[in-house]
């Protein structure tokens, strides 16, 4: 469970940078280019990807260790969301792969083609932050049922 807490806190705190992004790409109507967050030198592809890669295999880890567990909505919204976090790490090994070609910064991936990066990449942060914090809910409940019943 700790595990889980402490990667959602990470992953929130990523998400406020893509939440950042959303804001001075729509709201101020920047360009993607300029739209890199709060800490804007952590905004390059190789971040992106070992913070993904990490937080990919934070959940893995986490499934393994509560695979037992006997919450069936738990489990199955913490699949989704390593199923959409491990899709989330391909489309950065691609922009990884297409860095090293071609030295873009940032680059589309695979969806980026077809869907504004921005918000794309916001979208998936938000389903990989949600999905997983409601599983957390979900697995906390009867310990704190337990705990402040007593």
């Amino acid at each position: 469970m700790k595990i889980l807490a402490l990667a959602l806190v990470v992953q929130g705190f990523h998400w406020i940078e893509h939440l950042a992004q959303v804001y001075q790409h729509w709201w101020l109507g920047l360009p993607i280019k300029e739209s890199k967050g709060i800490l804007f030198f952590l905004d390059l592809e190789w971040n992106h990807f070992v913070f993904n890669s990490a937080y990919f295999v934070l959940l893995v880890v986490v499934w393994f260790l509560l695979r037992n567990v006997s919450s069936r909505v738990a489990m199955r919204l913490l699949i989704v969301g390593t199923l959409i976090q491990g899709y989330h790490l391909i489309e950065h090994a691609v922009r990884i792969w297409q860095h090293i070609q071609t030295a873009c910064e940032p680059c589309k991936g695979i969806l980026g083609w077809y869907i504004d990066g921005v918000y794309l990449h916001f979208a998936f942060n938000t389903l990989v932050l949600l999905l997983p914090l409601i599983a957390f809910i979900f697995l906390i409940r009867p310990l704190l049922k337990i705990r402040y019943n007593k």
